[in-house]
């Protein structure tokens, strides 16, 4: 008797086809839902081409305004009209235009014109809360040579303007003293001396190189010792010192610019000692002043003499607001915070690229907090670098810190 086949499904090859199934519907559904896939690429794309409408109407708004006035400035209240059809409101900050739009996006406007989507924080909106804070991108360029440790953090130093500069602007400073085998040459390819600590300089070698002083210091540079150079201005004099000259090459942005990114304007050797003060003042609401804010032939010294808190060798300083000043503090001023001071070990402090009233000094920041002067060939301070960022560059939140919106 012949056997007949069996030619139906089995129960394995009915499981194999359900689950070849199932793993092409999982595909289908990931391919239609999942983060790149039809839905989620059609919502970007839509939402691409809403900020492309958005931004191309804030361009055009910003063209006719330009066109509107004769030396071709953007003023806030004709931006407003040209945009107050859309919904738009139009707010000023620094030297930018913000353009907020009902969708909640925003676009920032600059003074040429330039019109880019607004996706962190300028330099006006940092407060002194944001100071000390990590920068995670700005550069991995290593400051200190010293291991994985001295690694170039970089941190929040100050943001605003601190001169008369026109724009405002983000400044970080090195998280780290930078390393003997990282401190730069002078323009003529002399180096600094090593000092008493690992880190520690002294600035014999490159005094010649720099034998002008105050009008070798790089032009960008000048208006972070606003005080400075207004009084040298004033009594129409400059000065060769050899404090003017160590300044000069801690301004030296053509030796420094290697700590310098495409997302900077330029790098030196360290904070002035007005730039440390206005970041203080903003951070822990002090009233610390270098130079005198209103007449340099007024103010008065600890002793309640009458002085020059400005003259042509260089500056003093007051911790109460200018009822007294003096050459420097052998006390705590500044409080023990990373921003400013680190512990003693690789150097006792680092040096202010900014002359002292006292002659062949200039200001330092010792490791105990105090600002006080202390002798071009003295060696125990050290370097720690300040970068000025680009005056567009906005700055959005991580979890550790900020980073540098790309």
């Amino acid at each position: 008797m012949e056997r007949k086949q069996n030619r139906g499904i089995t129960l394995i090859a009915l499981v194999i086809t359900i689950i070849v199934l199932l793993i092409l519907a999982g595909i289908t559904i990931t391919a239609i839902t999942g983060d790149n896939g039809i839905i989620g690429n059609a919502g970007t794309a839509k939402e691409q081409s809403e900020i492309s409408e958005e931004k191309e109407i804030v361009e055009q708004a910003t063209a006719v305004t330009m066109g509107k006035d004769k030396y071709g400035n953007i003023k806030q209240e004709t931006l407003q009209e040209e945009l107050v059809d859309n919904d738009v409101e139009v707010t000023q900050s620094g030297n930018n235009f913000i353009c907020r739009f009902p969708s909640e996006r925003e676009y920032i406007v600059s003074q040429e014109g330039i019109v880019t989507e607004k996706k962190g924080l300028l330099a006006s909106e940092i407060t002194g809360e944001h100071y000390g804070s990590y920068v995670m991108n700005y550069s991995d360029i290593d400051v200190a040579d010293g291991g994985e440790s001295q690694k170039s953090d970089w941190q929040i130093y100050y943001a605003g303007k601190v001169g008369n500069e026109s724009e405002e602007h983000i400044y970080l400073i090195s998280s780290n003293y930078i390393s003997i085998e990282s401190i730069p040459a002078t323009k003529n390819n002399h180096t600094v001396n090593k000092g008493n600590y690992p880190y520690s300089v002294s600035f014999t070698n490159i005094l010649a190189d720099y034998s002008n002083g105050s009008d070798d210091v790089a032009e960008e540079t000048r208006y972070l010792n606003k005080q400075y150079y207004e009084y040298l201005a004033n009594k129409h004099v400059s000065s060769t010192d050899s404090n003017m000259r160590v300044v000069a090459y801690m301004c030296d942005t053509s030796v420094w610019n290697k700590f310098k990114t495409d997302k900077a304007d330029f790098a030196i050797g360290g904070p002035t000692i007005e730039l440390l003060f206005k970041s203080y003042n903003k951070k822990y609401g002090t009233n610390y002043l270098a130079g005198s804010l209103e007449s340099n032939e007024t103010s008065k010294d600890s002793e309640g003499n009458t002085v020059e808190s400005i003259n042509k060798t260089g500056y003093r300083i007051s911790n109460n607001g200018g009822e007294s000043w003096t050459t420097g503090y052998n006390y705590r001023v500044i409080t023990q915070d990373t921003t400013y001071i680190l512990g003693q070990g690789n150097t006792r402090g680092i040096w202010l690229a900014s002359p002292s009233a006292i002659a062949q000094f200039i200001i330092r920041i010792d490791v105990n907090g105090q600002v006080d002067s202390d002798g071009i060939f003295g060696i125990n301070q050290g370097f720690r670098p300040i970068v000025c960022l680009k005056d567009d560059v906005q700055l959005e939140k991580v979890d550790d810190g900020y980073r540098i919106v790309e």
